[in-house]
This record gives structure tokens, sequence and C-alpha cells, in this order.
């Protein structure tokens, strides 16, 4: 047997098995919780995998599989806690506890790793977004339970391709072979670097982080609204109410930030641009036969403004509740 139908396998089975037990530039939106989850609150579990070690954490509405540090697995396991409280106080649900599933989460150490696992959506789909946004993550919203798993660690999507220094080398005055990449003296400056007796990344690369977290709260984000509050949404719009919620940070136990734009969204929307609305309001958007613009920055953006303006809160409920009810989104 392959050894990515292996680690597919490896990856169902412990889903199968899992033991039962805004301001966007300014001030963000802040919620004070009634009570945050306490350490106490979380039950940490080991499971015993060669070659990984594996641990569980269980709050009241998820399970957290990780083969990453307990201390980074409590905080996650905390803060997604967090966040299903702040959207029930948010969506007036309130706090009443529920029967549903709870939602089993997966984290996977590398992106090499979670990509060798070859895990495909086929009830769920995102975007399409500009090719570097369409980073890999795993959503299942199965009857007996919904399913998450994605990459613990943080990624970067690179907008704009630097300038290779290694395809120089012999070509460039300046420009040598070195063990950590193409070595640069003497006329860097002329390319806009510094002289350097160390590799140096390419010159003119544009790139922004992607948190791990962000992939995380965003998709629990949708989880959440599509579990507690089902409807016919636009894709356009379950992706920017999860970005919403990509940047939360927890204060003093108790204060919520959520909101907050993401980190280089400027940089994003400046190189991308504007985004036509009629796109989205038509569904055009969802056209992947040419190359799209649209990207989580852009949702969030879209979504924000809609969410938090007391003119068009209102205008997108009926937009939705009409979607719901059978009608075109054009």
């Amino acid at each position: 047997m392959g050894e990515k139908l292996m680690w597919r396998l490896a990856f169902l089975t412990l889903l199968a098995c899992a033991p039962v037990s805004a301001d966007a530039q300014a001030a963000s939106p802040t919620t004070a919780l009634a009570a945050e989850p306490s350490s106490s609150e979380i039950m940490v579990t080991g499971v015993r995998s060669r070659p990984s070690q594996w641990r569980e954490a269980e709050t009241s509405h998820v399970r957290v599989l990780s083969d990453g540090t307990e201390a980074e697995l409590i905080r996650i396991a905390r803060n997604l806690e967090t966040l299903h409280l702040l959207l029930s106080g948010l969506m007036g649900r309130g706090s009443a506890d529920d029967d549903t599933v709870k939602l089993r989460i997966t984290l996977i150490g590398g992106v090499a790793d979670f990509e060798a696992m070859d895990l495909h959506n086929t009830r769920w789909q995102q975007g399409p977004f500009a090719r570097p946004f369409m980073i890999a993550r795993y959503y299942d919203p199965r009857d007996e339970g919904a399913v998450m798993a994605s990459s613990r660690f943080d990624q970067t999507a690179v907008l704009q391709q630097g300038l290779n220094l290694g395809a120089l080398t012999g070509i460039l005055p300046g420009v040598q072979p070195g063990a950590g990449g193409a070595q640069v003296a003497g006329v860097v400056p002329l390319l806009g670097l510094a002289d350097s007796a160390f590799g140096v990344p390419q010159p003119n690369e544009l790139s922004v982080a992607v948190p791990a977290t962000s992939i995380l709260y965003s998709l629990f984000a949708q989880h959440w609204l599509m579990t507690y509050f089902p409807g016919a949404y636009p894709r356009w719009y379950l992706d920017g109410f999860g970005q919403l919620f990509s940047t939360i940070t927890v204060r003093d136990g108790r204060i919520v930030e959520y909101g907050r734009a993401p980190e280089n969204s400027d940089r994003v929307i400046r190189f991308y641009g504007g985004y036509p609305l009629e796109r989205l309001f038509d569904g055009r958007y969802l056209d992947t036969s040419e190359r799209t613009e649209w990207t989580p920055f852009h949702a969030w953006l879209i979504t924000h403004y809609l969410f938090f303006s007391d003119d068009r809160r209102p205008q997108v409920r009926r937009y939705l509740a009409a979607l719901g009810n059978g009608a075109s989104q054009a």
C-alpha cells in the first residue's frame, strides 16, 4: 500500500476512533465573556501512535487531535471554545447547551504531510480564490458529526515571484553560489539589496503570511454558522463570515477582539485591486475558467462592511432570506 494511502487511512481511522468522553484598522469590536473556558474544562488525553505523538483535547463543543505540543493544543482548544461562546452571543443564540455532535478537528504538523493525505472536499468548497490563497484544508459536514483538518503550521501566499538569484550565478557580477542559496556582493545594491555574506531570499518577492490559526478559526466560524443557522448562504458570504473571526484575540481571559483586518490585507487588496460587486451578487465569481482576483481579504472587506453597517445589515438579512426561499443570486 502506498505511503499516501496509508496516511489517509491513518487519518480516517483517527477520526473514526476518537474516544468519547470591528473596526478594521483602529479598535476592533470587543466582547466580554461571562466565563472563559479554563484549563480544567479542557481534557487532554495522549494517543499512543508511532511514529508521531498525538494528543487530543476535548471541550464542550470540539475535539482537537494534534501532533503538536500540549500547550499549543490547549491554547487552540480554549480559543475555539471561546469563539463558540462569542458567536453564540453575537448571533443571539445564548449559551444554552445543545446535543450537537462535537466537531472533530485534526491538526497535522507539516504542509507536506497534510497534502500527502490527499483529502478531497466533496461537500464544502472555498473561494474560488486567487491561486496563492487556495490553501488546502478539509471540512466535511457529515450527519454523524462534522470533521475538519488542516496543517498546524503557518503558510505563505506568494503574490509575485521574486528574482531568482540562483539563475544569475556566473552571469551577473557579484552573484556567487552558496550553501543557503545564491550569495550576493558588490553590485547587489543595483537590485535593491544590501551586501550580504548570507543566503538571500528572492528579491522583489511579494508575499503575505497566512497563520494556521486564521485558517482554523475561519473554518470553525463557517461551521458554526452552518450548524446553528443553516441556510442557502452564497459562498462569498461564508468565506467573508469566516474571515471576520479569523483574527480573534483574547485578552485578560475574558475580553475578545474580533473583526480586525487580516495582517497585510491592504497590501493584498492593492496588489489585486478592487473586485466588482456585481460579479459576487450574480454568481459570476464562481466561474473558474478565468483567472480570478477574488481573495479572502476581499471577502473580509465586503462582509465586514455589511456585518457592521446598521444600514446594510438588514438588507443582507433580507437578501439571504430571499436566497433561502429560492431566489436567484442575480
